[in-house]
């Protein structure tokens, strides 16, 4: 799923990054990217576990690996050592939160 302007930086990231070799199909949609799924039009790769996101009876989730070992990304924050203080570290911390 993704915005016509975010198409060609999601295939490349899927192609390069991720190693899908494939022709990469987009959906505009939640419920367009389902309907290709159950209708065997291809895959909807989704990143972590989201509890918000529900496939229902008819869609498997499977883990996308590389191999044999599970494809992981890891996120890193970064900031200036002089633009530190109390806001950008509680900003640090929502994040490491919502990430664990």
């Amino acid at each position: 799923m993704a915005s016509k302007e975010q198409q060609t930086t999601e295939q490349e990231f899927y192609q390069t990054i991720i190693g899908i070799p494939s022709e990469i199909l987009f959906a505009e949609n939640l419920e367009e990217a389902r309907l290709m799924v159950i209708s065997g039009q291809g895959f909807f790769p989704v990143e972590g576990r989201t509890p918000a996101m529900t496939f229902g009876t008819s869609i498997r989730r499977v883990p996308l690996c590389r191999g044999e070992e599970p494809i992981v990304r890891n996120y890193c924050l970064f900031w200036k050592k002089d633009n530190f203080g109390y806001y950008v570290e509680e900003f640090a911390d929502v994040l490491k939160s919502k990430f664990k």
